[in-house]
């Protein structure tokens, strides 16, 4: 790193160009986002530095990643000193350090010309590295404050219509989803999270084969294609009701082919996303094909994947509830916000979206979603060194295992 800074300067003697020239024609404001972060015997870590200027004075953040090989990141405030090609930087009072990640005071260069910026951090020996610098004023707005919730009014008709089940009734079935699409405790991305998507086409294949004389008369026919024990490709045919059948036949491509002996590992996702058909299956033997309870739960499958809110949701009116998908990719999504980049924005949300089905409880779902960022990202996210949620220990091994 040094060599190349010294290369550079030499460079600019040879050509008469005096640093108080190149000064001139760049200035230390800015944001690094192809910067580096390495501490002794390490490999760099990614770091982004942006860093604002007013009469000599630096004020700005410092984010590194936690490890090497990991996108998970820390972020501290800095503030500091700029004269002429040299600054320092220091981290403001009251932060708690990561360690691997303690800054006391970077003592650096800044070449304007070359708009490399090279620092040592003491005593550490950490080094800050940036070579890729963005100007303030293009680099993405933070998102902006959100706007005041649409608020839908009550609806006693409705509300006349929702059943309730007691807790025990739930205690045979092996996922936490059917009781969820059940209650009306989702949101309109309920569509995007695989065990919704099984429980849908569970609920559509056995109303299809345990309760077809209650169809209604203008049903449709839909054949699939999946793959016998022998490897061989079988049709299936599933006689489906029309406000139900597009969104099987998308669901079906998205879903993995649901080979018949297919042996599957211990841990494999697929087993739990499979349990939410069974809950299908269960629930329609246990109701029969005509019961209230099976009129609501389909009902809000139907609401569920065109994105509306459940009968319950409708029935009580209110603030329409932010979705935990949605509030997490507002924060990580890189098209939203420049703050929090997720390796995969959408892998990474839709991850935490399915695995906050069996660890959260609506309420707590809730609670996260409307105010993702300083309660889930900047705390559940963060190393047991930062967080300060007394849930931490329940919710944020999930991290590590979606952002890989």
């Amino acid at each position: 790193m040094f060599r190349i800074l010294r290369q550079v300067v030499t460079s600019m003697l040879l050509l008469g160009v005096s640093y108080k020239d190149a000064q001139a024609q760049g200035t230390i404001e800015g944001q690094w986002t192809g910067a580096s972060f390495t501490c002794p015997n390490e490999r760099p870590r990614g770091m982004t530095l942006t860093l604002q200027e007013r009469g000599g004075m630096l004020s700005g953040t410092l984010s590194a990643d936690l490890s090497p090989d990991t996108s998970q990141s820390v972020t501290y405030k800095v503030r500091g000193t700029f004269a002429g090609t040299r600054f320092t930087l220091q981290p403001e009072p009251g932060q708690r350090m990561i360690p691997g990640t303690q800054i006391t005071n970077i003592d650096g260069t800044f070449d304007a010309r070359s708009e490399i910026l090279t620092g040592t951090d003491q005593p550490s020996g950490c080094i800050v590295y940036g070579v890729v610098k963005r100007r303030l004023d293009t680099v993405d707005a933070p998102p902006p404050a959100p706007s005041a919730p649409q608020v839908v009014p009550p609806n006693a008709a409705l509300a006349a219509r929702v059943v309730r089940k007691p807790a025990a009734y739930w205690s045979g079935f092996k996922t936490a989803t059917v009781k969820d699409v059940f209650d009306g405790d989702f949101g309109g991305d309920v569509g995007d999270s695989r065990q919704f998507r099984y429980l849908f086409a569970g609920y559509v294949e056995t109303f299809s084969e345990s309760c077809r004389p209650f169809l209604p008369a203008d049903h449709t026919v839909l054949t699939v294609q999946v793959t016998n024990d022998l490897g061989t490709l079988d049709a299936e045919s599933w006689h489906v009701d029309r406000a139900l059948a597009d969104k099987y036949r998308f669901y079906w491509q998205l879903l993995p082919n649901r080979a018949a002996g297919q042996v599957l590992m211990p841990n494999s996702p697929l087993i739990t996303d499979l349990a939410a058909m069974d809950d299908a299956i269960r629930f329609l033997k246990v109701e029969g094909c005509q019961a209230p309870a099976v009129v609501q739960l389909r009902e809000n499958l139907i609401r569920g994947s065109n994105g509306r809110l459940s009968l319950q949701q409708e029935a009580r009116g209110g603030p329409v509830v932010p979705t935990f998908l949605n509030a997490c990719l507002a924060v990580h999504d890189v098209s939203v916000s420049s703050r929090y980049h997720a390796v995969n924005a959408k892998a990474y949300c839709g991850c935490l979206d399915d695995e906050s089905r069996n660890l959260m409880s609506p309420a707590e779902k809730r609670y996260y979603s409307e105010a993702f960022e300083l309660r889930f990202t900047r705390n559940i996210a963060q190393p047991r060194e930062l967080a300060t949620d007394p849930n931490w220990a329940k919710f944020h091994p999930v991290v590590p295992r979606c952002a890989q």
